[in-house]
């Protein structure tokens, strides 16, 4: 499954800090019931406005999840894909409530391999 969220948010400093963004993702990460790798891996880029701004990734044992926030416009774009099935809903649920999300657009899509016949699966949109 590959879950994709971009969301205008009240509280998109959350995601700002370093040690928020971590522990932030982490939690998402139990909510949703997959297994951290590690720690999240942190890197500020240059923003247009002369602000330096976290991207992060999170390696988990099912895939990973992506986080890029855009705080000049309070909008945030979230990737989570995993092998492993996971409740959207509740990481939707996260989402809003941790971040104050006013709108957002989400996706989800269908990803990966058949373990039985061993065959991708086409990339298939699930549709709410």
């Amino acid at each position: 499954m590959h879950l994709i969220i971009d969301a205008r948010c009240s509280n998109i400093s959350l995601l700002m800090n370093h040690a928020t963004l971590s522990k932030w993702m982490l939690e998402l990460c139990e909510v949703i019931g997959m297994t951290p790798q590690g720690k999240p891996i942190i890197q500020d880029f240059p923003f247009p406005g002369g602000s330096d701004v976290p991207s992060a990734c999170l390696f988990i044992k099912e895939s990973a999840i992506v986080v890029h926030p855009y705080p000049e416009f309070d909008y945030v774009f979230i990737d989570v894909f995993s092998c492993k099935k996971f409740d959207t809903d509740r990481a939707i649920k996260f989402i809003e409530d941790t971040l104050g999300v006013v709108e957002r657009t989400t996706y989800l899509f269908q990803r990966g391999i058949d373990m039985e016949s061993k065959e991708p699966l086409r990339l298939i949109p699930v549709l709410d």
